[in-house]
């Protein structure tokens, strides 16, 4: 335990180091695994001896927030060389979402009705009034670049006809929308 104590504290030191407030540095939970070995050993007779060996496993769980994250990958390689040698789990969150999913609401809805007037064209009809509107709700997906999308179509920036978004940034957040528009035809 002195030596987990000690990797804690030195994280914790660390943290307050880069400007990260107590208040982003939490511990949650200590888990304590038993872990058995068994050694066999032969002695010069030949005789075989088996012993089991308990041993403890302990493990903290930190969470550490980041305001900035350009610290990222410092903070990251920083509590790598302290000692940590297991990461479970790195999100990305941003306190603006709701400013980024109404910019993507926009896009699709603007995308949907570009898409319902082509359509329209290519079949011979116009669109009249938009009698409902409506949202699929899309989860926040960790990709590099926004997208807003309608119905089954992505809006992405990349090759003509790549449906795939590039492989995330460090530090990005895709943001996606999707919406039906219904439209009475003339």
């Amino acid at each position: 335990m002195a030596r987990l104590n000690a990797v804690a504290k030195q994280v914790a030191d660390y943290c307050r180091t880069r400007g990260i407030e107590d208040r982003f540095i939490q511990t949650d939970s200590l888990r304590i695994t038993p872990v058995y070995l068994n050694q066999t050993t032969y002695a010069k007779n030949g005789v075989k001896s088996e012993t089991e060996q308990l041993q403890y496993e302990l493990a903290q769980t930190f969470t550490i927030t980041l305001e900035d994250p350009a610290q990222y990958e410092d903070v990251m390689y920083a509590l790598l060389g302290m000692g940590i040698n297991r990461v479970e789990n790195v999100s990305f969150y941003s306190t603006q979402m709701r400013r980024y999913r109404d910019e993507a609401r926009r896009l699709a809805v603007k995308h949907a009705r570009e898409k319902a007037e082509l359509l329209a064209e290519a079949a011979g009809i116009r669109l009249g009034k938009t009698v409902n509107v409506a949202e699929n709700t899309a989860p926040a997906w960790p990709a590099a670049r926004y997208a807003a999308s309608n119905v089954s179509q992505n809006i992405t920036e990349g090759a003509a006809g790549d449906n795939l978004l590039p492989a995330p940034a460090t530090g990005m957040i895709s943001v996606k929308a999707a919406v039906t528009l219904t439209y009475k035809i003339k």
